[in-house]
C-alpha cells in the first residue's frame, strides 16, 4: 500500500471517528434533553396532581408515560443504528490494517533480499577487482625479476648477442632479448 493509501485511510478512520463522536454526542444530549422534560412534567404533574381528580390523573400519567416510552425507543434505535455503524466501520479498519500490515511485512523481506542482493554483489564486484589486483602484482613481480635477472647480466657483464641479432643477456641459462 502506498503512502498516499495509507493516508487516505487515516483520514478515511479519522472521519469515522468523528462521526462517531458526533452520533454518541447526540444521542447523549437526547438522553440529557428527555431526562430534563422528565424533570419538568414530574414537576409539573405534581403540581397538577394535587390539583385534578384521579381518573384524569391516571390518563395524563399513562399519556406521558407512552410518549416518554416513545422518546426512549427512538433514542435506543438512534442508538442501534450509531452502534451497528460503528461495528461495520471497526470491521472495514480492521481488514483494512490486516492489508497494510501483510503490504508492511512483504516490503520488509523485499527490502532485506534488496540489502543481502546488494551485499553478495559488492562482494562478487570486490573478489573481481581482487583478482585481477593479484593478477596484475603477479605480472609486475614477474616483470621485477626479468628486470632484476637482465640487471645482474649487465652488473656482471653476461651481455652477448642474440643470434638472430640484437642485444641479449644470458639470464638464468637463457638468452633473453634486451632490444624489444
Amino acid at each position: 500500500m502506498k503512502e498516499n493509501e495509507l493516508m487516505e485511510l487515516v483520514e478515511q478512520t479519522s472521519v469515522l471517528m468523528e462521526r462517531y463522536q458526533h452520533n454518541t454526542d447526540k444521542v447523549t444530549q437526547n438522553n440529557a434533553n428527555i431526562l430534563q422534560n422528565l424533570q419538568h412534567l414530574t414537576q409539573g404533574l405534581q403540581r397538577l396532581h394535587s390539583e385534578i381528580p384521579q381518573s384524569i390523573k391516571t390518563g395524563a400519567y399513562n399519556a406521558i408515560k407512552e410518549g416518554m416510552a416513545q422518546s426512549v425507543r427512538e433514542s435506543n434505535e438512534v442508538l442501534q443504528n450509531v452502534t451497528g455503524n460503528l461495528k461495520f466501520e471497526t470491521q472495514r479498519l480492521k481488514e483494512d490494517r490486516d492489508k497494510v500490515y501483510q503490504m508492511a511485512k512483504w516490503l520488509s523481506y523485499k527490502t532485506i533480499g534488496l540489502v543481502y542482493g546488494s551485499a553478495v554483489l559488492i562482494w562478487l564486484v570486490s573478489a573481481f577487482f581482487a583478482w585481477g589486483n593479484i593478477q596484475s602484482a603477479k605480472q609486475t613481480i614477474k616483470k621485477a625479476e626479468w628486470v632484476s635477472g637482465i640487471n645482474a647480466s649487465i652488473a656482471t657483464g653476461k651481455l652477448t648477442a642474440c643470434p638472430e641479432g640484437g642485444v641479449c643477456s644470458n639470464v638464468n641459462g637463457k638468452l633473453v632479448r634486451l632490444d624489444k
